[in-house]
């Protein structure tokens, strides 16, 4: 990761666990979830809490069960869904966060509004994807590459349009960082 992208898995997973501000008896929603590495994670750290992970591939699904059974962690939910339709009541979720798989949900406007309303008042989307070169150009050589041949084929964003997708959703910005083409974006709920 760290040469393609600029950013090391460690350094993600810091990342994402710090701005969810992880507390016992919060419920956390994992958006593209692949086979849960984070959800793990950030139960093995904060055991209190509830992780519900959502996926539109059956094989990561069975795959990320076989992970939860195998390192016997509970409180760790997975539902086959698509991004932009979780299929949840209106404002059950404290914490929604999607790693590197935004790309993959279509108009981010959509996808912010499907959030939104699985949010409760005042709950955040922590959400990381891949910039776009006309926003920022990769600082190493392999990065450029990488960002340079994944441009035609898959969704990467810049600030401003995440921006105006998060407001149409009424959602609004708490924190951005960027990292190699890697961008993390907190949104607050705004209610």
């Amino acid at each position: 990761m760290r040469l393609s992208v600029g950013l090391s898995y460690a350094r993600e997973l810091e990342t994402l666990l710090g701005a969810l501000r992880l507390r016992d008896g919060l419920r956390l929603l994992d958006v593209g979830c692949g086979t849960g590495l984070f959800d793990r994670e950030a139960l093995r750290r904060c055991p209190g809490a509830e992780v519900w992970a959502m996926d539109y591939s059956y094989s990561q699904l069975r795959r990320a069960v076989k992970l939860r059974r195998r390192e016997g962690i509970d409180r760790l939910h997975f539902v086959h869904a698509l991004a932009q339709e979780p299929p949840f009541a209106d404002g059950v979720f404290d914490r929604v966060f999607t790693t590197g798989a935004m790309h993959y949900f279509g108009p981010a406007a959509v996808f912010f509004a499907a959030v939104q309303r699985v949010l409760r008042p005042d709950g955040l989307l922590v959400a990381s994807g891949y910039l776009h070169p006309r926003y920022r150009t990769a600082p190493t050589v392999t990065a450029r590459l990488t960002q340079k041949f994944a441009a035609g084929k898959i969704k990467m964003y810049d600030y401003g349009e995440l921006v105006e997708a998060a407001g149409r959703a009424e959602l609004r910005v708490e924190n951005w960082q960027e990292s190699g083409i890697t961008f993390f974006l907190t949104l607050r709920r705004s209610d």
